[in-house]
């Protein structure tokens, strides 16, 4: 079929599938007066033109994949996604399913209409009348082929770890306590130590703390690492009173924090 245009003539394939329109200019689409006057922005019309140059003999049907389109249109795949909610919201065209035999989804039809049509009422696809069949002249997408293919399964002898959750920690409960466990860690790791005034002390410091450092993910660690120290002061103050002392010298109990000290 030809087409008379000025001093071109236009030559119009239509055995091919997906047929362009050529001429000495090159390809090109005709794109409906109506769809100039939809608001669209440049992207959205690129799409809307690029799929205009893959419509067949009647130039309404098409069947490219979205990187085909984003390629010829010059955007990104995820601009022609967007393009494509947004033309049919305007009533430019509507899209149907295509699938496989066994059932998987393996691209869109896109039908490309000569006037506009009432806008549908959700973007869904799955909205849309679905065909069951692909044209017979046209392979399934390799895109769409990588996208509906199964997830490779890990090598023999390894698993897949569960994805891993955020623990979240909490205030130090106002009822914590020790223990048989903890009392048995306590004689072991930190014998010099009073256990109920220590722990008195430290639910003192919990509860009256404020911010990120009063939230703990385990308050028995929490609590294990403050009898460490406990442990390691008690020490710490035993070494300092063994210690010689200078001639003339004498210690006495600090009233306010129950440690000896030195005086001259």
């Amino acid at each position: 079929m030809s087409v008379e245009l000025s001093d071109d003539t236009v030559e119009v394939d239509d055995d091919a599938a997906g047929s362009e329109i050529v001429s000495d200019l090159g390809a090109f689409a005709l794109v409906p007066v109506w769809v100039l006057h939809l608001g669209l922005s440049g992207s959205e019309l690129a799409v809307y033109v690029s799929l205009r140059s893959f419509a067949d003999g009647n130039g309404s049907n098409c069947y490219p994949s979205t990187k085909l389109i984003a390629g010829r249109a010059g955007v990104a795949v995820g601009t022609v996604r967007n393009a494509v909610m947004v033309l049919r919201r305007k009533g430019a065209l509507t899209t149907t399913k295509k699938f496989r035999r066994d059932g998987s989804v393996c691209g869109l039809r896109y039908l490309l209409l000569s006037k506009q049509m009432t806008p549908p009422s959700s973007d869904d696809d799955t909205n849309c009348p679905e065909l069951m069949t692909t044209r017979p002249d046209q392979e399934p997408d390799q895109e769409d082929e990588r996208a509906n293919a199964p997830a490779p399964s890990p090598p023999d002898g390894l698993f897949e770890p569960p994805p891993k959750t955020k623990k979240r920690g909490s205030r130090l409960p106002a009822g914590f306590d020790v223990n048989p466990e903890m009392i048995a860690w306590k004689r072991e790791n930190a014998p010099h130590v009073h256990l109920r005034n220590e722990l008195a002390q430290f639910k003192d410091h919990w509860l009256a703390a404020a911010g990120a450092s009063a939230v703990k993910l385990d308050w028995v660690a929490a609590w294990r690492t403050w009898m460490r120290r406990a442990e390691a002061d008690w020490v710490r103050r035993e070494q300092q009173q063994q210690r010689p002392r200078p001639t003339g010298t004498r210690t006495r109990t600090d009233p306010t924090t129950g440690h000896m000290r030195e005086e001259y």
